[in-house]
């Protein structure tokens, strides 16, 4: 009889197992500044080079042009090329005064505060595309970019407190950086 019990208790179980989500798969994106794939080699790079070998490896990638550094971010951030991101350069026409570059117009945007007060007058997105980190936010996976700063933000630019995404860049824990982890003082 407990033999038969066991059976059904474990023939009931199995349909709430099988119908259980699995948790998603985090991804780790690494996207290189002025990085030429030529110089990734055992010498250089050796763990680089490891990965590469056996992960993805793109033969035939090409920047957009022009080639400036936001410019690109924005392209991989997003996957819109740069007439939607609006991000031709690392400097660009905004419109209105940016204060934290004493009211220039046309700030140099690879600057996690020139990015906040952009988005600020843009309602909170100055590229006007969802980015591909902010994706994965809200299809439950964790997130996490290292880089340069500008290039980094850009990346999750709508997400500020270092939070959601962590955000590791130049002057993370600096004034003016996005508030992440910090060195105890």
């Amino acid at each position: 009889m407990r033999l038969l019990l066991a059976i059904v208790l474990g023939a009931l179980a199995l349909p709430a197992a099988a119908q259980t989500p699995s948790r998603p798969h985090n991804v780790v994106l690494f996207v290189a500044d002025g990085l030429r794939a030529g110089m990734v080699n055992e010498k250089t790079a050796p763990a680089m080079t490891a990965l590469m070998a056996e992960g993805v490896r793109f033969t035939n990638t090409h920047s957009l042009f022009p080639t400036f550094t936001t410019a690109n971010a924005s392209g991989m951030a997003t996957g819109h090329l740069l007439g939607d991101t609006g991000d031709f350069s690392n400097t660009i026409y905004v419109g209105f005064p940016v204060q934290s570059v004493a009211g220039s117009s046309t700030p140099f945007i690879e600057n996690d505060a020139v990015l906040g007060e952009i988005n600020e007058h843009f309602a909170g997105d100055y590229l006007n595309q969802d980015t591909i980190l902010k994706a994965a936010r809200a299809a439950g996976l964790s997130t996490a970019i290292i880089g340069k700063v500008g290039p980094a933000l850009i990346f999750d630019h709508t997400e500020r407190t270092g939070q959601q995404t962590i955000i590791f860049d130049d002057v993370t824990g600096r004034p003016g950086g996005i508030h992440g982890p910090t060195r105890p003082a």
